[in-house]
């Protein structure tokens, strides 16, 4: 959100699309709250100058006026309580450290850690939505995921999965974990959705928008979380 007319374009998309909430990751801007026409940016610290990731949250008016909680975790995870009917409900916002040179594999447990942590602290009595670039690609569905996931997955497939170096898991086998261990489920998995409504990253490689977007071309690395007490409330996913 540093370039010029950035935050007005987010606006602008927001606003159109008739959203009322919606978690950002990677703004790469201080801390803050501003007011963007219509729209309500409540942003988290950039505290540290080594990864200046950033999360927040963009709210309608409405939704700002439901708020009754906004708390920065961290550079890459931050929470809000929104008063409504019948209960009040938590959505987080959650950017995880991506498989890159920049990151080890400790930077990237260090998250999970953080979310877990995060996760047992928040009230459970309430529903509480996880949204965010969690960089994980499923590629498949595999035995020992249980329920955590559902059996609609965009990815390259079992064998590619099975071939993966460990260190190139780390994210999906913390996501997996996480799930198995507070019941949660990743909600996209379980909406059957074409490709173009799933997909939510071009591969570097990509260098045009396909009509059939593939695998080879394409990835999921934004998810939805939400208890499993809670999957029945959601009504659609898609991308």
């Amino acid at each position: 959100l540093k370039i010029v007319n950035a935050q007005d374009d987010l606006a602008d998309i927001f606003e159109n699309s008739n959203t009322q909430v919606m978690a950002i990751q990677e703004t790469k801007v201080p801390a803050g709250a501003k007011k963007i026409r219509s729209s309500h940016l409540l942003l988290g610290p950039i505290d540290s100058p080594n990864d200046p990731a950033g999360v927040g949250f963009i709210l309608s008016n409405s939704a700002m006026a439901s708020l009754t909680h906004f708390e920065p975790v961290s550079n890459r995870l931050a929470w809000i309580r929104l008063h409504a009917q019948p209960r009040d409900f938590i959505i987080v916002s959650a950017y995880a450290c991506p498989f890159t040179p920049t990151y080890d594999e400790q930077a990237r447990h260090n998250f999970w850690d953080s979310l877990e942590l995060l996760i047992q602290n928040l009230p459970r009595e309430l529903p509480i939505l996880i949204l965010g670039d969690l960089n994980v690609r499923l590629h498949a569905k595999q035995p020992t995921d249980g329920d955590a996931i559902g059996h609609h997955i965009f990815g390259r497939g079992q064998d590619f999965l099975d071939n993966l170096p460990d260190e190139a898991r780390v994210n999906r086998d913390r996501l997996i974990q996480l799930c198995q261990m507070h019941t949660y489920k990743v909600v996209g998995t379980y909406f059957s959705k074409e490709a173009q409504e799933t997909i939510t990253y071009r591969e570097p490689s990509t260098v045009f928008f396909p009509n059939f977007p593939t695998p080879e071309e394409f990835a999921v690395l934004d998810h939805a979380l939400i208890s499993s007490s809670w999957l029945r409330a959601v009504k659609d996913h898609y991308t």
